[in-house]
């Protein structure tokens, strides 16, 4: 995804500074690589 977290937040339903938030308490970088699969719901 490189990077691109709207996708994201929005479909957890969560805002922007809540989804930053979740990524810190959890150690998660923004730029983690991501396989495509890991988005088929």
């Amino acid at each position: 995804m490189g990077g691109a977290l709207r996708p994201v937040y929005e479909l957890l339903g969560i805002s922007r500074k809540t989804l930053y938030e979740k990524m810190q308490k959890y150690g998660l970088d923004k730029k983690m690589p991501v396989a495509d699969d890991d988005y088929a719901l």
